[in-house]
């Protein structure tokens, strides 16, 4: 009689465990460097979803204002309007549209800044080493991170804040000037 580990049904076992263990080692790594909102961390549950909506700039204000944390944008532009879109994860869109465009069309088309709640953003976002770290202007101890194999994608935090921001722009040199500009800020 063959030992209890020379038994067929016992390899199986053990190379079942250890495909499982690695999809999840794999899953936990690939979902935070992916560019999906960083959910391990987030300092809040579940909240009431919005949109999306298409909102002037007044608008936009005063609908942020009634969700009661930090929502970032880059500032008005003439000409467009804002599509604001909220998610029960709590993850907050703010995506720049020409005027006339219907909420939720042409995704990947236009800017796009998302806030995320993450607690201990900046050192987060340092300890995840997802790609390239840029300074950004006038922000002391800010970075900007491009996504790794998404050049079109800016993961931003600041000191002593619990989110984590992310400028998607179609063109990559225009994502990663609107990422070091310095003029990402919370709506008013």
């Amino acid at each position: 009689m063959a030992p209890w580990h020379a038994s067929k049904y016992v390899r199986v076992g053990a190379i079942v465990v250890i495909a499982a263990v690695a999809a999840v080692i794999l899953a936990l790594v690939v979902g935070r460097t992916a560019g999906s909102s960083p959910t391990s961390t987030t300092t809040s549950g579940t909240v009431t979803g919005v949109g999306p909506v298409v909102l002037n700039a007044s608008g936009l204000k005063a609908r942020v204002a009634g969700l009661n944390q930090p929502i970032y944008w880059l500032g008005p532009i003439v000409g467009d309007s804002y599509e604001l879109t909220r998610t029960t994860a709590d993850d907050v869109y703010v995506r720049y549209v020409p005027v006339g465009t219907a909420a939720g069309t042409h995704e990947g088309e236009y800017p796009l800044v998302a806030t995320y709640p993450y607690k201990g953003a900046l050192a987060g976002l340092k300890a995840a080493h997802i790609g390239k770290v840029l300074p950004i202007a006038g922000a002391k101890g800010a970075i900007a991170v491009v996504e790794k194999g998404k050049p079109t994608n800016i993961h931003i935090a600041y000191p002593h804040t619990n989110y984590q921001m992310e400028i998607y722009d179609p063109d990559a040199h225009a994502a990663r000037t609107l990422a070091t500009s310095g003029f990402l800020k919370p709506v008013p």
